[in-house]
C-alpha cells in the first residue's frame, strides 16, 4: 500500500487530487469485517451482538450493493454515451446529477452503519475491528489518509 501511495504522490497534480478525493470518500465496510471475523477471539462479539447486527444488515446494508451497481452502471451509460453517442450537455448533467445522488446514498448508508457499529460494540471492540479492518482487501484503502 506504500508502494501505491508514492505512485499516487509521484502522479502530476490533477491526477493525484482526484485520487486522493477518491481516498477520502472511501468509507470503509466494516461490516464485511466483523462477518469476516464473527468467530474471532480478539473481537469478542457477544451473541446479543451479532444478533444486532445481523438483524441491521439483513434490514439496511445489504441494499447497499444494488446502489453500488446502479452508480456504476449509470457512470458506464454516461461515459459510453459521451464518448461513443450524441450526448447533449444536458443530458449529460441528468445522468451526472443520477450518479451523484447514487453515490451520495452508499456514503449516507456507511455513515450510518459505522455509527449503528460504534453504538452496538464497545470502544474496545471497535478499535479491534478498525486493525482487523485494515487488513481487508481495498482498492483504494480508506485508511491511508
Amino acid at each position: 500500500n506504500n508502494n501505491s501511495l508514492s505512485i499516487v504522490n509521484d502522479m502530476p497534480a490533477d491526477m493525484s487530487l482526484k485520487l486522493k478525493f477518491d481516498y477520502l470518500v472511501n468509507m470503509p465496510i466494516l461490516m464485511r469485517a466483523i462477518f469476516k471475523n464473527v468467530e474471532n477471539p480478539k473481537l469478542a462479539l457477544t451473541m446479543e451482538q451479532r444478533k444486532t447486527i445481523a438483524k441491521y444488515k439483513i434490514e439496511t446494508m445489504d441494499a447497499i450493493e444494488s446502489v453500488m451497481i446502479e452508480s456504476h452502471n449509470l457512470s458506464k451509460q454516461l461515459k459510453d454515451d459521451l464518448l461513443y453517442g450524441t450526448l447533449s450537455d444536458d443530458e449529460g448533467f441528468a445522468l451526472s446529477k443520477k450518479i451523484a445522488e447514487k453515490k451520495e446514498q452508499v456514503l449516507n448508508m456507511k455513515i450510518m452503519c459505522i455509527n449503528f457499529i460504534k453504538k452496538t460494540i464497545s470502544k474496545e471492540q471497535f478499535n479491534t475491528l478498525i486493525e482487523l479492518d485494515r487488513k481487508m482487501l481495498y482498492l483504494n484503502s480508506p485508511y491511508n489518509y
